[in-house]
């Protein structure tokens, strides 16, 4: 066996750098990592915001293709509460 003698001040030095480097990667995919996250984020809103505009587009044909009835017309101008309470004066 052969052995090779270094000073300790050597060693200490590479071991410094190694830390320093190792810190800095480790920044460095602490930095990725949230880039990652916020693109997720980012991904997942944009995915709701798309599905919210289907459901918007879907509801308004719903409404452009409901039939308008008497009775519903009644509803939308409120004259159903009056009959509501014409019912009840006379239940009572």
């Amino acid at each position: 066996m052969q052995a090779i003698l270094i000073e300790q001040n050597v060693i200490e030095w590479e071991n410094e750098k190694i830390k320093v480097n190792g810190e800095k990667k480790i920044k460095e995919m602490d930095a990725i990592l949230k880039h990652k996250q916020e693109l997720k984020k980012i991904d997942l809103e944009q995915k709701k915001l798309t599905l919210m505009t289907k459901d918007f587009k879907e509801r308004a044909t719903d409404v452009q293709l409901y039939r308008v009835t008497k009775q519903t017309q009644e509803i939308i101008q409120g004259k159903h509460t009056k009959r509501d309470e014409e019912d009840k004066k006379r239940l009572e």
